[in-house]
């Protein structure tokens, strides 16, 4: 039931591929995507990187001492590629925010993006935000239940996003969309499935915005 739901979610995207295109942007998603994927493998990084790295993947929800660790894992990842769980469990430390209308601060699980980093280092993974968890349904574990539990859900449903991914370009469900975006942006950094990535993040976008021709 599952499978037939997402293939109708596929065909979906299909027929609004022209749309979704089109708001994707050439100069600032897909260059700036080809630069950092590029860059992230040179020996040292220009000092442009880290800036541009942190506004391409939105990463204001942190604070400043989230950054230190998380940019040495990622330069460590380049030639020892993390166990995402264990990255998680990792960076936990380093990731928090105040309290709402307090002074407080308090820890927070971030689990986007540690697998943008894993991303960054293994284009053929998926990379995981809200709007790829409301497209496949993905109820996020509540912030009451233990961290173990709440790692163990985000990593089970990581572990799906690699199987329907891989379903995904072995069926060609997403193939018309997918030889769309390649014919109008000409990529030479991009794996299928961060096509596929920008295919949904832009979809569940537009449907937000009552742009989707169902």
């Amino acid at each position: 039931m599952l499978e037939d739901w997402n293939d109708l979610m596929y065909s979906i995207i299909c027929r609004n591929q022209k749309a979704i295109l089109n708001g994707i942007r050439q100069s600032d998603d897909v260059d700036e995507y080809e630069w950092l994927i590029k860059t992230v493998s040179s020996q040292s990084w220009p000092a442009d990187f880290e800036g541009r790295y942190k506004a391409f993947w939105v990463m204001g929800r942190v604070s400043g001492g989230y950054y230190p660790p998380y940019f040495q894992a990622l330069g460590a990842a380049r030639t020892q590629p993390p166990n995402l769980g264990q990255l998680c469990r990792a960076l936990y430390p380093f990731s928090t925010r105040k309290k709402k209308n307090s002074q407080q601060t308090i820890q927070t699980l971030q689990f986007s993006y540690p697998t943008k980093l894993c991303h960054m280092v293994n284009a053929n993974l998926p990379i995981y935000d809200t709007r790829v968890a409301r497209f496949y349904l993905f109820q996020e574990p509540s912030t009451d239940w233990p961290f173990p539990t709440r790692i163990n859900a985000y990593v089970a449903f990581y572990g799906f996003l690699k199987n329907e991914y891989a379903r995904i370009l072995n069926r060609n469900l997403l193939k018309p969309a997918i030889d769309a975006f390649k014919q109008k942006f000409n990529p030479k950094q991009h794996t299928e499935e961060k096509v596929i990535d920008w295919l949904i993040w832009k979809f569940v976008d537009l449907a937000d915005k009552g742009q989707i021709t169902w």
